[in-house]
């Protein structure tokens, strides 16, 4: 499932970060232990290592949990949209319906007053004023006592019949605005939950990065520790990452997109081993 530009650009911000471990963290922590451990007492001794691999551990899963909200997202949306079709198609069916009552039933009775019977002047634009305007008619041509003109042509119409259609096809539009409903109120949570999530990631990935930039700093890999260092623009970025897809939004756009509307776009790969 594809993910929005900014959390793919965190994700790949993450595997950055652990193709550097996973690549260089050994050599990084040798060069640690022989210049530090040898100056610390046993019980005061880091394993330098072990210490990177944990912060990876800890960002992986929060990166997980991301990935996991936004998928959630997506989904919903996708949700949204097809229950806002369903609601569209009822409408336009209770619509047709009404409509063609209303047509066959004033040119075979010719009221005075075609409203008097339920009709609207205007049938409504949006769904739920539909719907009310379909309520409204079955209420008042539902009625057992209901009284008609005398036909024009000496045939009655079915009028029970077509109001038990219009009822119909207002309980299916019933039904779909209120699944259209629930799922726009399901897909703001999520959303909700992506942005709480993404702001967590934000801030791990901040210390976390930088945890393991200042041990390639202080092993003296000051190029590479700039690769993985945390961008200060794009928050849960690196700056490898952010410069990269910057140049990529400029090529191909000239401007940068808005990146919560955005689909995934073709930015170079930000987790290639980096250069030692």
């Amino acid at each position: 499932m594809a993910l929005l530009r900014t959390i793919s650009g965190r994700v790949r911000s993450f595997r950055a970060l652990e193709n550097a471990v996973k690549h260089h963290g050994e050599r990084i922590a040798a060069i640690l232990d022989e210049r530090f451990n040898s100056i610390l007492p046993d019980n005061l001794k880091v394993n330098f290592f072990f210490l990177m691999l944990a912060v990876i551990e800890i960002l992986r899963s929060t990166c997980d949990t991301l990935t996991g909200r936004e998928h959630v997202l997506v989904a919903e949306r996708g949700n949204d949209t097809k229950m806002r079709n369903e609601r569209d198609d009822d409408a336009n069916a209770l619509r047709s319906e009404m409509q063609g009552f209303r047509d066959v039933f004033e040119k075979n009775y010719q009221p005075a007053d075609v409203e008097e019977f339920g009709f609207p002047p205007l049938l409504g634009r949006t769904p739920l004023d539909l719907l009310r305007q379909g309520d409204h008619l079955v209420q008042i041509l539902g009625q057992p006592d209901v009284s008609v003109p005398e036909s024009k042509f000496g045939a009655e119409l079915p009028v029970p019949d077509l109001v038990a259609k219009v009822k119909n096809l207002a309980d299916k539009l019933r039904a779909s605005l209120a699944g259209a409903e629930r799922e726009r109120k399901m897909a703001e949570v999520a959303q909700v939950e992506k942005n709480r999530a993404q702001d967590h990631w934000d801030v791990l990935f901040l210390w976390g990065a930088r945890i393991v930039s200042g041990l390639f700093v202080w092993a003296g890999e000051t190029e590479l520790a700039e690769r993985i260092v945390p961008s200060t623009r794009r928050p849960g970025r690196t700056e490898d990452v952010a410069r990269e897809e910057t140049e990529g939004e400029s090529e191909s756009d000239g401007t940068a997109a808005g990146e919560d509307n955005a689909g995934e776009t073709g930015a170079p790969d930000a987790t290639a081993d980096p250069a030692p």
